[in-house]
This record gives C-alpha cells, structure tokens and sequence, in this order.
C-alpha cells in the first residue's frame, strides 16, 4: 500500500505491469504471497518471481506431461511464500517448495479437485505443518507435508493426509488461525462452501494424533453456521477472503484483528475476523451477529453495447480483501466497496470484451493486490485507503476508532469535539473534559457548559488539559488560566472541607469519610499545579485568590514554590510560630532574611538563631549587633554568661571568623562588663588574648569606661597598662583596695626601677 497522505492521490488505481519478457503460452493460473509471484502457463511451466528483484525468475516444469496429470488449473501459496500446492484438472496434486525447483506428486491426494488451502498460522517452517485442503466434491482433509531444505522431500511422500469433514457441496474457501491467547491453544476453523459459511472452534489435537490436529475439531465441535439461498441465475461462483496483515504487523499477528469476506449467491457477506471473547466458543456466533450482507443488487448496473442497463446482471466472478475494502470483479469491471459503510469508490471498466480474465490476487503479508488475464499482469495500488475510516467510524459512535484513524489535525479536532458532545451525553462529564481539552470547540461553549451542569471538577480537568495544550509563548493566556484554576482548587478544597467538618451526606451519595480521602489527593494535585506552572503564576493575584477562600496551608505552599520566604516567615511570626519560622529561615541563604528577622527571633528562640547565624558565612555581623542589644537587654542579663547567646555568637565571630570589626569586639566587651555576674574572668581572658596576640581590635578608652562603670577592676587595669598607664593602673587597684592587682602591676618587668619605686 502506498504510505502517501496525498487526498488528491485515488484510493484505487489500476496499473498495467510489463513483462520483461513475451509469455510462450497463456497464463491458466496463479498466486502471490510475500513478494513471490508465481505464474502457471498453459504448457504446464510454472514462473516464479521474486518481485524484490524481478529479474531473478525461476522457471521450472511439472515432472509429467500433460496427458497423464492434465493442465495446472489453481495455484495455492502460503502467505510466507514458502509452500506451494498444484492443482491439475485430472486431480494430480504436487508441492514446491521455495528453496527449490522440484515438484513433488503427492499421491494420497489424487483424484482431489483442490478448490481451497487453509494454511498453518504458526509460523513457516521447513514443513507446512498441519493444514487443511479443501476439495470440488466437499471433502476436507488435514494434511502435512515435510520438506528438506533444498525442496526435497525427506519421505517418500507427504507425512499426514486424513479426511476429517464433508460439507456436501464444493469446499470454496478456507481459514485456519488461534484464537484467544496461544497458551490456550483454542483454534477456530472457517469453511466457506457455495450455500453456507461455518465457524469451529475448539482445541486442535496433537501434532501427530490419528485423529489429527484439526480433525480433532470437527469431530468434537458444533459449527456455527450461516446460510444463505442460492436463487435464480445463480452461477456457483464462491470463494472466501480474509483481509492482509495490518500494517506493521507480521504473519499471524495477534495486533490488529482481520475482516473476512465470503462471496454468495446473494453478495459479499463480510465482518471482523473477532480473535479475543470472555466466551471462545461463542466467537462463531458473535462472529455472524456483527457481519453484514452486500448484496450483489447494490452494485451498478452493468450496460450492454448501447447503453442500456443489462436485463441480466453478470455475477460477481472474482472477490479480494484490502485493509477497508471490497474488491469485485464482473466480467471487465472492477468494484472497490469500504466494508465498513457500503459506499462506492471504485468502478471502472478495466477489460474489453472477450479477455481471458483470472481473477483478484493479493498478497496477505505485503499489502498487494493483483488482477491477471491471460495475458497481461495489472497491480491494484490502494493509496491510503483509511483516509475516510474516522467519519465512518463517527457516525457509528465508535469514537476510540475514530480518533485512532484521525490523521490530520483537523480530523483529529473534529473527533475530539464529537467525542466530547457525545461522553457529556452520557454523563461523563471527567472523560469530556479532557476530549474537549484538546479540542479547538469554542472555549467559552466548554466552560459555560461544564459551569451550567455545576461539573466544576470537569471544568477544572477541562482547564487543566487546555493549559498543557497551549506553548508557553501564551503568556496571557496561560495566566489567566492558572488564575482560574486557582479559584478552583480553593473551592474545591473548602468544599471538601465544609463536608468533612458538617459530616454531610452529598446528595450523589459520597460521604464524609470519602471526602476525607479526596481531600489530601486534591491537595497534592494543587501543589503539583502550582509547582509545575510557577512561571505563569500573577504573584499578586494569586495571593488575593488564596487569602479570599482562608487556605493557609495553600497559601504557605505557593509562597515557598515562589520563593517569597519573606511572605512565610513574616506570616509565622506574626502568628508567633517560632518553630515554624525557624523551619522557613533554616532554608535561606539571603542575608537581609536574617537581618530582617534576627531581633525578634533572638527574642523566643536564641539558641536556634544563633545556630543558624553561626552557619551564614556571609552575613555581616554589624546588622547582627541590634538583635544581640535587645536580647542581652531582655534576655541575657539573666542567664549565666556560658548560655548568653549574644555572647557565643560574637565569640564565634572573633574566634572562628577572626573578626578584626571594632564593633565586634567593643560589643562583646560591653557584654561581658555589663553582666550580673561579678566574675569578670572571661572578660579578662578576652583581653589578655588579645594582648597575647598583639591585637587590640576594641576601642581601649570605650573598654576602660565600661570596665570602670561596672567595677571591673582587673579588667581596667588591664587596659591601663595596654595603654602604658601604669600609674593609672594602680591608682585604680588601690581605690579598690585590690593590693594584689596593685603590686602586680608594680612589679611587671616592663617598669624601669624609678618608676617601680614610684609605684
């Protein structure tokens, strides 16, 4: 089939094929099957052609003259191309085989007029394992032929023939396949005759039984049957076909199921070859319950030399399958019908008068069709045949068809605005949604619509599909679509919400309970919402959109995903939630966060603050310093130096940051000296590091006043001598009767023995 999308480009187009080379004798018969064309002239030669390469032809003889097996008369390849049964008219029977040119009588079969091959399903092998063959006097047989590699037979004859069933009049058509999955080995076997088509199904038997693998069905098994009558005029002409292997799909595919067609003395009667049932056995019947007749009648009328329809219509001579369509053959006239509605696409007079015509050919693996006289070889291009199937299948209401049919965008929206009409028909307000959702229908039709019937959760889904739809080149658009949504996620959860608190019973019959379970899936649904379309999220509005419905925890969420931590820590401050607000500011890394926060935070929870702070390399421990002030004010006063937070940041600051910032080092001296506690050993140890370290990183006038307003005499005197005032020093010392601190300091080693004296 041609993979064209060109709707300018027939369905249907009839080509003529040359031959390379001229025919030494018409053509009686043939076959197709997997790219292997095989002719049967008159003479008894046999052609076989790959069409891959049609220059590689195999031309080989029957193995006896034509007056002892008469003239070939049907060909009957397997759809791998690899078997090959011979029908003469005297009833010889021979096999070949792909690999080879030899032609095997296969005597059990003699005096079998074959009419019909039901070919093995399970794959080609050397073998055609077990298939059945049906013949002009109604029986049926099972037979295997074995085959060595070369085309030779690795017996002296075929391994297997029984005739398993009689169906009373000419076996025209046959059909052999499993059905249901392999591992149940169920098997359904499909005889068309000239007045009935029956259905078995059943478990085959073993390879190898008496009984046979097939025979083993028509022993055990009832056939569903359906009949039809012949009437007047009626020429005997039956055959069946089953349509080609999907598209993409290798023999014996389980993919896609296969249509079959019969042809009758009333028209083509055909249907899905229906593989899969919760009842096997039922498939017979379910098979005929959804098949339909065509009858002959429908199709135009044939007119005689001078224009007038012909009082006798000819019968249908030749039937194929295509994937959609019915191919029909009278006299010189070809008819394309689709299977699924009946209508016309083709019909043309393809011959003149008087032509030999063989009849319709296809290629069930390679998607080809074939139309032979005896002289001329024509392909049938079928040229995207499915173009039409999404209308058939909408006006049959089989809307998943239709969409899988839909090629273009177009048709594509044209099936989703049906399906959408047609699932708000039945209620089905959540599946409609997203049809339409992808659908061009008028936007506002939709949401009023959804709006009217109070569905506000399709309306949300509706909104939701539409949103995924549009690029983010939208931008307006998508704005006002989050905003929306936003709405609805609110009053959907302050719906759920009313439920569970009132515990009302909803008039659709949900209780409390499973409002209770719907609550945290519509939950998670809004912050994955929210999460995923942050970009198009109008700040501002959305938080009026939350704030107006009460949502805290929505309200929290959203200002996380959009990164506004100010929003949160101030909402849990204000609210005094100090463990929550610690949670928020552990995760920032901003310094005018900590700055903003640090005074009231140092206030109700210092130990957690100043862990974080101690972790902010960045910060700038000047914009800490107000918040240490107010908390030593208010706080550190009261506890004892070793837990005064103020205190163990700015050591911190000096010890592990080494910070030299005069403002560091002239605070922590204030905190030290201003202290309840009268032991005023870490403030010393404080400067005597730094004096160890040749280091004064503190204002020495601002220090001594503090030491002396708050009686740190050691302290003082410390500074003093920092600034080479020892006089100073002891003066100090001895006001406070500090005799100790006093002769100290006379006796350092630095005073020269005047001074010393002096001191």
């Amino acid at each position: 089939m041609a993979s064209a999308l060109d709707p300018t480009l027939p369905i249907i187009d009839v080509q003529r094929v040359s031959l390379q080379f001229p025919l030494s004798s018409p053509i009686v018969a043939t076959a197709v099957a997997s790219n292997v064309l095989l002719l049967a002239l008159a003479s008894n030669r046999l052609l076989r052609f790959d069409l891959e390469n049609p220059s590689d032809i195999d031309d080989i003889d029957l193995p006896l003259p034509a007056t002892k097996i008469g003239t070939i008369r049907k060909l009957f390849l397997d759809p791998t191309g690899s078997h090959c049964l011979i029908s003469t008219t005297l009833g010889e029977v021979f096999y070949l085989h792909s690999n080879g040119r030899v032609v095997k009588s296969l005597g059990r079969l003699r005096g079998v007029v074959v009419e019909a091959v039901g070919w093995n399903v399970e794959g080609p092998t050397q073998g055609t394992r077990e298939i059945v063959v049906g013949g002009r006097d109604g029986g049926v047989w099972e037979v295997v032929v074995e085959s060595g590699g070369g085309g030779g037979f690795m017996g002296k004859e075929e391994r297997f023939v029984k005739r398993v069933w009689e169906a009373g009049e000419a076996v025209t058509g046959l059909w052999a396949d499993l059905v249901g999955s392999r591992q149940q080995g169920t098997r359904r076997i499909v005889v068309a005759s000239q007045g009935a088509l029956r259905v078995w199904i059943g478990k085959g038997g073993r390879s190898g039984d008496t009984a046979g693998v097939f025979g083993k069905i028509f022993e055990g098994e009832t056939p569903s049957v359906y009949e039809v009558e012949r009437g007047d005029g009626y020429g005997g002409i039956s055959s069946l076909a089953i349509s080609p292997d999907a598209e993409g799909t290798g023999a014996g595919s389980d993919a896609a199921e296969r249509a079959y067609a019969w042809l009758c003395a009333q028209g083509v009667y055909s249907g899905a070859l229906l593989t899969q049932s919760t009842d096997l056995s039922a498939l017979g019947r379910l098979m005929f319950h959804d098949s339909h007749m065509f009858p002959k009648s429908q199709l135009p009328p044939m007119q005689s030399s001078s224009g007038r329809n012909r009082t006798m219509q000819p019968p249908i001579s030749s039937m194929i399958l295509t994937q959609f369509h019915v191919l029909m053959l009278q006299e010189g006239r070809l008819t394309a019908v689709n299977r699924l509605d009946d209508t016309l696409v083709y019909n043309q007079e393809v011959f003149e008068p008087g032509q030999t015509i063989l009849g319709l050919y296809a290629d069930q693996q390679k998607n080809t069709y074939w139309l032979l006289t005896s002289a001329e070889i024509y392909e049938i291009v079928v040229t995207d045949e499915d173009r039409d199937v999404w209308k058939i299948m909408l006006k049959k209401g089989n809307y998943e068809a239709a969409q899988r049919y839909a090629h273009s965008a177009e048709e594509k929206d044209a099936v989703a605005a049906a399906t959408g009409d047609h699932l708000i028909g039945q209620g089905k307000f959540a599946e409609a949604a997203i049809v339409l959702g992808k659908s061009s229908k008028p936007f506002e039709d939709v949401a009023l619509g959804f709006i009217d019937q109070g569905e506000h959760d399709a309306l949300r889904k509706y909104l939701l599909t539409k949103l995924a739809g549009y690029p983010k080149s939208f931008i307006m658009q998508r704005t006002l679509l989050v905003s929306w949504l936003t709405e609805l996620y609110m009053a959907k959860l302050n719906q759920l919400d009313d439920t569970i608190s009132t515990k009302a019973e909803l008039a659709a019959g949900a209780t409390a309970s499973e409002m209770q379970k719907q609550l945290p899936v519509v939950r998670k649904e809004y912050q994955d919402f929210v999460t995923r379309n942050k970009a198009d999220l109008d700040v501002k509005t959305i938080y009026e959109v939350i704030g107006a419905h009460g949502r805290e925890e929505e309200l929290l969420y959203f200002a996380s995903v959009v990164n506004d931590f100010d929003y949160v820590l101030e909402y849990w401050v204000q609210r005094e939630r100090w463990t929550e607000a610690m949670a928020v500011l552990k995760k920032q890394t901003s310094p005018e966060v900590f700055y903003k926060y640090s005074t009231v935070l140092m206030s109700h929870s210092a130990v957690d603050l100043i862990e974080v702070l101690m972790r902010q390399p960045s910060l700038d421990p000047k914009k800490i310093i107000p918040a240490l002030l107010t908390y030593n004010r208010t706080i550190g006063s009261s506890v004892p130096l070793a837990q005064n937070q103020a205190i163990r940041y700015l050591s911190f600051c000096i010890n592990h940051q080494v910070s030299t910032l005069p403002a560091v080092h002239n605070t922590l001296i204030a905190l030290y000296a201003s202290s309840a506690s009268s032991d005023e050993s870490a403030l010393l140890s404080y400067l005597e590091t730094q004096s160890a370290a040749h280091e004064h990183h503190y204002d020495a006038d601002f220090a001594l006043r503090l030491c002396i307003a708050h009686k740190r005499v050691a302290s003082a005197v410390h500074v003093y001598c920092t600034m080479s005032q020892p006089s100073s020093a002891v003066d100090l010392a001895l006001k406070y009767n500090e005799i100790e601190i006093a002769a100290s300091v006379a006796d350092r080693p630095g005073n020269d023995d005047i001074l010393r004296k002096k001191l």
